[in-house]
């Protein structure tokens, strides 16, 4: 899997978002759609629906117990690199150099090592999701999703993930994803289209660390955050695909409601990880 993927992703180029400016509605459009708020009952209304409609449960029923276990895997290793990250941040916002041991193995190459390699992880929870139906969910109506999600929509167990991902205070992360996502509804590139980008944007920037020396503290500073947010949205993203599978044995309109406004957020963490590493 890696190989393959390694060569695909080599002969399609990350791109900059050339002409960004093309990725975002009009102001016009902006305003229209900000008049669009809902309240509790409405949102809940609508994100069911979304699930009832998208979710494909029958694809998660013939599902293979090899996914579930890949995909699990691939949330502790994206989960494992954030950990090693954020140690990284705290090192070098003390002051230590990115080196260790004898051999003087630069830590930022390292962690861009694991980086590059996490790709194809990242990649797998993306095709998952896509499998799943919650990308199409997220897809349908981006603008009222992002704009109108909430605290009470966030599922308790996306606290267990971030602190997974080494978030010291998860429920302050959650306000602040949620914040980020309403920020993010009137932009593009689609969600699903985000979360591609992602993926190939971690094998990118990974790949660029490994091979070159730390850059200043700025540009040092937005690409750990930048691919700290990229891999916090993936491990969150994973987690709310397996809260779907919860609705095969107990159909259940919470856990839909759930399983998307979950993944609302994590959208949310993925266009921010993009715009840091933009430098935005």
């Amino acid at each position: 899997m890696t190989q393959e993927y390694d060569e695909a992703v080599e002969e399609e180029p990350v791109e900059e978002d050339e002409a960004a400016e093309q990725d975002r509605v009009t102001e016009q459009d902006r305003v229209a759609l900000q008049q669009v708020t809902m309240d509790d009952s409405e949102y809940e209304e609508f994100v069911v629906a979304l699930a009832r409609k998208y979710l494909r449960l029958d694809r998660l029923q013939r599902r293979e117990e090899l996914a579930d276990y890949q995909l699990i895997k691939a949330m502790e290793r994206l989960s494992s690199t954030s950990r090693v990250l954020r140690a990284v941040q705290e090192r070098a916002e003390m002051g230590e150099n990115f080196s260790a041991g004898q051999r003087e193995v630069p830590i930022y190459a390292a962690l861009g090592h694991e980086t590059h390699r996490d790709a194809e992880h990242a990649r797998f929870i993306h095709d998952y999701l896509r499998d799943s139906g919650v990308l199409e969910a997220l897809d349908n109506a981006p603008e009222l999703l992002l704009s109108n999600l909430r605290r009470t929509a966030i599922p308790n167990e996306d606290l267990a993930l971030l602190q997974r991902c080494g978030v010291e205070d998860p429920e302050a992360e959650i306000t602040l994803l949620i914040h980020t996502a309403r920020a993010f509804a009137f932009t593009k590139p689609s969600p699903s289209e985000a979360m591609h980008r992602a993926a190939e944007r971690l094998f990118k920037e990974g790949r660029d660390m490994e091979n070159s020396t730390p850059p200043p503290a700025p540009k040092k500073r937005k690409t750990l955050n930048g691919i700290g947010n990229l891999l916090t949205g993936f491990v969150t993203a994973g987690g709310n695909a397996l809260l779907a599978t919860g609705t095969i044995l107990a159909p259940n309109p919470a856990t839909g409601f759930a399983t998307i406004a979950s993944a609302a957020m994590a959208a949310g963490s993925i266009f921010k990880g993009l715009g840091d590493l933009r430098g935005e």
